[in-house]
């Protein structure tokens, strides 16, 4: 009876010992541990990712930055041109003739010259303005100064080679003799085409204008000078060579 209470009190004091306690600690650290260790490889992998992601962003600054080279080439079209030409106007009736038979005049035609400045949007659209002022061919103290603005559509404005457009506009000028002036204006086709070098270039062109305003000013006139009917027709020529920029 009394061994049995001894075993009894000896598990006991086992059972709340310091040592027992420590021992079930240790244990059970190790397990504490484990999150720790995830953690820790978590943190490499996203420090890893982070690595990479810098890598790429990199190599797409990198490719970005090749891909502005096409853009520096594109930036050496040259869009202006500005240029001197000839330039002629000729005015025509239906019966070759504004007056009677006793004047024996046949068609009007007035020759110069002209500056031009042309800025091309594309290789395919430009906008042309051009200055002229002209003599007529017999009488040189009849005058005519004018502006032309145009818009073109075409081929081969900012490549070397060969260009050609078509396109219209509208033209207002000015009839001088001594003091008398009168102004004329209306709409055009305008056409032509050229060649393209490196730093200039050679221009064609050609204009079909409306009449309203000229036939209105014959029908002005005295009629005894009026023979027949002022169906007109007028057309420009111009040849200019031009820089380009």
């Amino acid at each position: 009876m009394s061994r049995t209470v001894f075993k009894s009190l000896a598990i006991l004091c086992l059972s709340t010992s310091p040592f027992l306690a420590y021992s079930e600690e240790s244990t059970s650290k190790p397990e504490s541990l484990e999150p720790t260790v995830s953690q820790t490889s978590e943190s490499d992998q996203i420090t890893s990712t982070n690595n990479d992601t810098q890598t790429t962003s990199q190599e797409t600054s990198t490719v970005t930055t090749t891909g502005l080279v096409p853009l520096t080439v594109a930036q050496d079209d040259k869009h202006w041109a500005i240029g001197l030409s000839t330039y002629s106007l000729g005015l025509y009736t239906e019966d070759n003739s504004y007056f009677a038979d006793d004047y024996d005049y046949d068609d009007e035609y007035f020759v110069g010259g002209a500056i031009f400045v042309n800025y091309h949007f594309s290789d395919s659209v430009s906008a042309r303005i051009q200055f002229y002022g002209l003599e007529h061919e017999d009488f040189s103290e009849i005058e005519v100064s004018g502006t032309d603005v145009l818009l073109h559509w075409g081929g081969g404005f900012l490549n070397e080679g060969f260009k050609w457009y078509i396109g219209g506009g509208a033209y207002s000028e000015t009839l001088e003799v001594g003091e008398f002036e009168e102004d004329f204006s209306g709409a055009q086709f305008h056409g032509g085409l050229g060649y393209n070098w490196q730093h200039i270039g050679l221009d064609f062109s050609l204009g079909f204008r409306t009449t309203s305003d000229y036939e209105d000013f014959i029908e002005e006139g005295d009629e005894s000078l009026i023979d027949r009917d002022e169906d007109m027709f007028a057309m420009t020529v111009a040849l200019g060579v031009y820089v380009r920029f």
